[in-house]
């Protein structure tokens, strides 16, 4: 693809000249920041102890106000990934965009991570460029902060600042009163990059819960000689007709801080249709992965009430696609609403302390016994955290629980800050649950982490 080699061609330009700035951009109000990080993790699950994670990273950040109303930013992110399994290798590279995509070679990855411009005129702000546009007040699981697609090479274990794809996007806001309006269009048909599939690939966080391929058990078991053929996955790759658009009014009402979201975006997870021929009393099996897309109304709200803060969310879901039992009569996919809420209370009682439950819960309309999930799906989470000596030392452990499938995931962290630019930090990921669930696929996945953060 010549145009998208030359727009690529283009961006480096644009990233070289935003690193390495003249004299005369220098002098208007340039700013700089340099994190460089290091992770480290070892495999603590039963029979599998071992190196999992060694992970360097560089981010160069660079803004700068040329004029009063215009501000520019700039994000590049180099990695060296010296544990197989984890990074851009082990993943989707097509899931992004031609212009989205990071470079990769061996264990080393280089990727243009925001690149905008922000300019104002009075009551209105428009954003335009590579970035993040984060939606929605839950923590740990999202609900509405679906806008940008996200990286899975580590499920959700990595932060979702490092893990969320950011996208080029159209990003128009208007303020007026007390309420804003916010309008994006967003051409850039990036998608989750998912861990790819298959042991050969030595994925280490290959996604195998059944939920999420195509449910062929059954049929297989009943007619042994079937031909399994998986075709080439279908990328969405228009930036007209598939790509995204969203709106959100925000306001501040009465102590609440309210919002009312629409999405119509392709869904960032693929579905896999399966098609049965019979010849000659075999029969066979096309497998393609493909995204469809849906419509999301949601809204949020939340307020503080002395040391307790209330969030809240709510999405319905139009056109939700789920895998369902493959038959000789359907294609394995199903297509509902769905209905999912989250209610968060956060309790800030305690001296420099922090204790916060959530409950999220999805019900499926329409439910057909085939799905191959159940009709309502209930997570629950608790964060406690505490720091000591104005926060130089702080302690956390985080429990996320799935009632429907009955796996969990605990995670315990410890950081300490040497100054204000050194970072020490202590942590951990514990899987426990079947094969079957979100969680308990990972249960072989156990271990202990620790690192280091420089900023400068």
């Amino acid at each position: 693809m010549p145009q998208a080699r030359n727009l690529k061609d283009y961006l480096y330009i644009l990233i070289a000249f935003a690193l390495f700035p003249s004299k005369q951009v220098a002098s208007k109000e340039l700013e700089t920041a340099t994190h460089l990080s290091y992770r480290a993790a070892i495999n603590t699950a039963h029979g599998q102890s071992g190196p999992q994670l060694s992970q360097l990273q560089l981010t160069q950040e660079l803004g700068s106000q040329p004029l009063k109303n215009m501000k520019f930013f700039t994000s590049l992110r180099l990695r060296h990934n010296g544990i197989e399994g984890i990074g851009l290798n082990y993943a989707d590279k097509n899931a992004y965009s031609d212009i989205s995509r990071p470079w990769g070679k061996n264990n080393y990855e280089a990727e243009l991570r925001e690149l905008y411009i922000e300019y104002g005129l009075g009551k209105h702000y428009v954003t335009i460029g590579k970035q993040q546009v984060v939606w929605g007040k839950s923590d740990g699981l999202k609900l509405l902060d679906i806008i940008n697609p996200q990286r899975f090479s580590e499920f959700i274990l990595e932060d979702f600042d490092e893990s969320r794809i950011p996208t080029w996007t159209l990003n128009y806001e208007y303020q007026f009163n007390n309420n804003q309006l916010q309008l994006l269009w967003i051409p850039d048909t990036s998608v989750h990059s998912l861990p790819k599939i298959g042991a050969e690939n030595k994925a280490r966080y290959e996604i195998t819960a059944p939920r999420y391929y195509p449910q062929l058990e059954a049929f297989l078991q009943a007619h042994p000689n079937s031909e399994l053929i998986l075709k080439k996955t279908q990328y969405p790759d228009s930036a007209t007709s598939d790509s995204d658009f969203a709106l959100k009014w925000s306001s501040f009402i009465a102590s609440w801080d309210l919002s009312l979201n629409y999405i119509n975006q392709i869904n960032d997870l693929p579905a896999f249709y399966s098609h049965i021929i019979k010849k000659e009393n075999i029969y066979h099996i096309d497998v393609q992965a493909k995204y469809s897309r849906s419509e999301v109304i949601g809204a949020s709200a939340s307020t503080a009430i002395k040391d307790l803060s209330i969030r809240t969310e709510i999405a319905y879901t139009k056109n939700q696609h789920y895998q369902a039992r493959v038959t000789e009569s359907n294609t394995g996919v199903s297509h509902n609403d769905e209905t999912a809420y989250v209610i968060g209370l956060d309790w800030f009682g305690f001296k420099d302390s922090l204790i916060s439950a959530q409950l999220f819960q999805k019900h499926i309309h329409n439910f057909d016994s085939s799905i191959a999930q159940a009709q309502t799906d209930k997570n629950y989470s608790l964060l406690l955290r505490r720091s000591w000596l104005n926060e130089v030392l702080s302690a956390e452990i985080l429990f996320l629980h799935n009632d429907t499938d009955q796996d969990r995931l605990i995670r315990p962290r410890m950081d300490y800050s040497v100054n204000d630019q050194l970072k020490l930090w202590l942590a951990a990921d514990y899987f426990y649950g079947p094969a079957e669930g979100v969680y308990g696929q990972y249960d072989q996945n156990d271990r202990i982490l620790t690192g280091a953060e420089l900023s400068f």
